[in-house]
């Protein structure tokens, strides 16, 4: 794996080729290159070029995410080389058209890292935003400022509809940040969650400076922080925002959620 992270560092390396006729071959044949051994990578489908060379594209799972990788591979199968491979003659990019099957595939093998306690650990979720199958979970604290902005900007932009947010409030043990916000938010009826939380984050705090902690709510929230504290340690949650999706992946780019353009 990291001899394919290596090479992605310089994905921008183009390899000048005359215009060819590419016909598919079984990625079987490269099965004995080292590279491809690694288990974290996939090849995906092949074609020879009419120079001898091989034009592959596979996928790998890196730290943070899945990447498509597009490799050249010499005739003699001794040397790589990872990024774009430029027509000599064109000067266009040459890409391999991936159809049904080749998707298929690409679903198996990201399927390998489904997180197996992902539908669980949703299902505990104190509030659902969106119904799309694109699922995802968000560690949130409402004392937050980045959170806030998060929370901002979902109301502003709106989620894509195949996207499904599962929230998790978390207690920061932060100067500023006050336990009482996630004791209010889980103390309420489910139907009455979303619209606590979108006032709490946007600034509304009337309904809950109104709030008085009791008995119970004291011990809900008590085995909320515990639970939450248990799974985000397991997914790696380092701060908030974090948004993880079914693969155990943290999202980087929060854009990709929403339906316009995030300002």
């Amino acid at each position: 794996m990291k001899k394919i992270l290596i090479l992605l560092a310089i994905m921008l390396n183009v390899v000048l080729l005359a215009q060819n006729t590419d016909n598919e071959v079984p990625t079987s044949k490269f099965k004995n290159i080292a590279v491809f051994k690694d288990k974290n990578f996939e090849l995906i489908k092949a074609k020879k070029l009419e120079s001898g060379d091989f034009l592959i594209h596979g996928i790998a799972k890196g730290r943070d995410k899945f990447v498509g990788i597009d490799i050249l591979v010499t005739s003699d199968l001794k040397y790589i080389s990872v990024g774009r491979t430029i027509d000599a003659k064109s000067n266009r990019q040459i890409q391999l058209k991936l159809n049904n099957d080749d998707l298929e595939k690409i679903k198996k093998f990201k399927n390998k890292y489904k997180l197996s306690s992902f539908n669980e650990i949703a299902k505990k979720a104190i509030v659902t935003y969106g119904t799309g199958e694109k699922k995802y979970l968000l560690f949130t604290d409402p004392d937050c400022p980045f959170c806030k902005r998060f929370e901002k900007k979902i109301i502003k932009n709106g989620l894509k509809n195949d996207v499904t947010l599962y929230i998790f409030p978390m207690h920061l043990n932060l100067r500023g940040h006050n336990l009482k916000s996630v004791e209010y938010l889980i103390s309420l009826p489910e139907n009455k969650r979303r619209e606590a939380m979108e006032k709490l984050m946007t600034g509304d705090k009337t309904e809950y400076l109104a709030f008085k902690s009791t008995k119970h709510s004291k011990q809900i929230v008590k085995k909320w922080v515990k639970y939450v504290d248990t799974i985000s340690r397991s997914l790696k949650v380092r701060g908030t925002p974090t948004v993880i999706d079914e693969y155990g992946v943290h999202i980087k780019n929060f854009s990709d959620l929403f339906k316009s353009k995030v300002k």
